[in-house]
């Protein structure tokens, strides 16, 4: 079954515990918010933060889209 999740919170532990296991899913498109200008940006600052876990940043590009921008609740 193909999934495609909105995953927002994905550059703190939380959220990268969560997308370490989400990636690791067949079939899983994973869409990562990140507080960035543009999309290299964001690239970078997620490789940045998922280092540690090379599946994680392999994914990057590939199964894990970066999102740039920010989501703001007034």
């Amino acid at each position: 079954m193909n999934m495609n999740l909105f995953l927002t919170g994905g550059t703190g532990f939380l959220g990268t515990e969560l997308a370490s296991l989400l990636v690791r899913q067949p079939e899983t498109a994973l869409y990562v918010l990140v507080r960035a200008a543009n999309k290299e940006e964001a690239i970078h600052r997620l490789r940045a933060l998922w280092h540690h876990d090379p599946a994680l940043t392999a994914a990057i590009g590939q199964s894990v889209h970066p999102l740039y921008g920010d989501f703001i609740v007034n």
